[in-house]
């Protein structure tokens, strides 16, 4: 069990602060040093977690080291949080000595982050070096408040940092001026100069994966509600299977209703024929009743082929290529619109979704080598087939879609897989393949 931060001895908690100036005054790095600040100080006032600020100019801070972290995501929202603390602190002057930090020193924002990315106690120690120069500070995160006794030792500390941060800044400028800017500009000019000699080929990077080549489509023939699947995602079928179903109900009755008109005008017209032979005045009506007879055959044959087409069947043999069949299951559909496919197996291709800000000159043959996410040590070789150059919307970025042939192999990858594709295009050098990226960028901003 630890021992509480009040309970300690004071000749160990000075032994602590002695060996604390000896490792920080030791350090022969600024990495070092920072990594001593904020890991080595809980020997002297134990912390849940510590931040390391170091001066970035213009009275900000930022973040350089946390405890028990290698790296700094700069991305996280902790860190962000962190940074939007200490600006707090500058803008309000409330860093120039050490203090604990209460909440109503801080903003709604900072307050309502303040239990998500701390503890409930934040002891602020800005680090100064000579002449008050800010060198950096070291917000300390725990549960418990400091004693009076932690507080002076901390004061002292932080005094000692500020001039060991302040050793390392000051090295750091006499290096920067002692480097010859003419040497730079000479060593520069030669390596451009080598670079832009080297040949290379210009390539992009870019998603990909395996389709069916000229599937077979299976589109609603008509408006209606499926009422089921009958197949599921790489099932073999054979020609005539049933894929899918439409609800019938609705046509069921539409054809029904058609066969019972049609039973009353065929004895309509039965009856006016035998009545003709009695009465031949009665003749005059058998072409209008025949005409109706016609008419209610046609309506039930069109009811018919309707009711039929609620019935999706396979036109040919393959696998289906379909989304979940039960999402499917009472989902209302267009004429045309797809439900399935039906594809060969073993013909394939590969789709390539090219982000336009990413995009060279492509053309069909180039090379192409995809890297499937099942086998990534081993690359499949092909080449582009035809590509799309009106851009389409891939996920949260404009895309161009290139469609590559594989080459022959001894085993076809399955349809659905996924992966990365390398296209490659014309030669260029070294150099403009490094900069392309970066004159796109400055060529939007200048409007060059």
């Amino acid at each position: 069990m630890s021992t509480a931060p009040g309970s300690r001895d004071p000749l160990q908690m000075f032994a602590a602060l002695l060996q604390l100036e000896k490792l920080v005054l030791d350090a022969e790095t600024l990495v070092e040093t920072r990594y001593v600040i904020a890991n080595a100080t809980r020997t002297l006032s134990p912390f849940v977690q510590s931040i390391l600020f170091s001066d970035a100019g213009n009275k900000r801070l930022r973040v350089s080291c946390v405890s028990n972290v290698s790296d700094v995501d700069r991305a996280s929202p902790y860190v962000a949080w962190a940074e939007r603390l200490a600006a707090h602190l500058i803008a309000t002057n409330a860093d120039s000595g050490l203090r604990v930090i209460e909440p109503d020193q801080l903003t709604p924002t900072l307050r309502r982050d303040w239990a998500e990315f701390a503890s409930a106690c934040l002891l602020w120690i800005p680090l100064f070096a000579r002449g008050q120069q800010r060198r950096g500070a070291l917000l300390l995160s725990r549960e418990t408040s400091w004693t009076p006794q932690e507080l002076a030792l901390l004061t002292h500390l932080a005094t000692i940092y500020g001039h060991a941060l302040d050793r390392h800044h000051r090295q750091t400028l006499a290096w920067r001026s002692a480097w010859r800017p003419a040497l730079l500009s000479t060593l520069t000019i030669a390596v451009v100069a080598g670079i832009s000699i080297i040949p290379i080929r210009l390539s992009v990077v870019a998603p990909a994966e395996i389709v069916a080549r000229d599937a077979f489509v299976v589109a609603a023939p008509i408006d209606g509600v499926v009422r089921q699947l009958h197949v599921v995602p790489n099932q073999p079928v054979q020609p005539d299977a049933l894929l899918a179903e439409l609800e019938s109900g609705d046509l069921k009755g539409v054809q029904d209703v058609a066969a019972k008109a049609l039973e009353v005008s065929q004895a309509e017209l039965r009856r006016s024929q035998q009545a003709s032979f009695l009465d031949p005045a009665r003749k005059a009506d058998l072409a209008l009743l025949q005409a109706q007879v016609d008419l209610r055959l046609r309506e039930l044959q069109l009811a018919q082929t309707r009711l039929s087409k609620t019935q999706m069947r396979a036109e040919r043999s393959g696998v289906v290529v379909v989304d979940d069949p039960q999402l499917w299951r009472g989902r209302p559909v267009r004429v045309g619109e797809r439900i399935l496919s039906i594809a060969d197996p073993a013909r394939i291709e590969v789709t390539i979704l090219v982000p336009v800000k990413d995009a060279v000159a492509l053309e069909p043959g180039n090379e192409v080598r995809l890297f499937l996410d099942t086998d990534p040590l081993n690359s499949l070789r092909g080449t582009v087939r035809y590509v799309v150059y009106e851009s389409t919307l891939a996920g949260e970025w404009p895309a161009y879609k290139v469609t590559a042939q594989l080459d022959a192999t001894p085993s076809i990858p399955r349809i659905g897989l996924r992966g990365t594709a390398r296209i490659y295009g014309d030669q260029t050098t070294v150099f403009y393949y490094l900069f392309r990226r970066p004159i796109t960028v400055a060529r939007q901003w200048v409007g060059w």
